[in-house]
């Protein structure tokens, strides 16, 4: 199912009307701008989650690195590269660069390592973000070239 067409939308619309259970629905997303507004008006609650703060993205940090913590380390300066980055975001750059240790025998990552890892999840996050704002949901008139 297409998300560009709005197909998302629209099958989790239709399966929500159906639903004859006595079930709690849960749904998350990272693509809001996607939704049909349709989808929202079916849910008594909306909870937004902001990315971390500055000292929520040291803890994320320093739990998530455990023993592959660099020696000094950096957190101040490592964790300016995570500003504005998502858990999931910050949380998938630190697994690439421990992956990237364990690939190279290393009982620690590289401060650059993570570095860089923060970088091109930065550089993902805003291809996805070109991407969300090229593509139209349920309802809305495409483009033209």
């Amino acid at each position: 199912m297409s998300v560009k067409s709005g197909g998302f939308s629209t099958v989790s619309l239709q399966m929500i009307e159906n639903d004859q259970s006595h079930s709690l629905i849960i749904a998350a997303t990272n693509h809001i701008e996607i939704l049909d507004y349709a989808l929202f008006r079916r849910f008594d609650d909306i909870i937004e989650y902001q990315p971390p703060n500055h000292a929520q993205a040291a803890e994320l940090i320093q739990s998530r690195l455990g023993r592959f913590s660099p020696r000094p380390f950096p957190l101040g300066t490592v964790t300016t590269q995570a500003d504005g980055l998502s858990y999931a975001e910050i949380r998938h750059a630190i697994d690439d660069a421990i992956k990237d240790a364990l690939m190279r025998d290393a009982k620690q990552i590289k401060t650059d390592t993570l570095t860089h890892a923060f970088a091109e999840r930065r550089k993902l996050s805003a291809r996805m973000t070109q991407r969300k704002a090229a593509s139209y949901h349920a309802g809305a008139v495409p483009q033209q070239a």
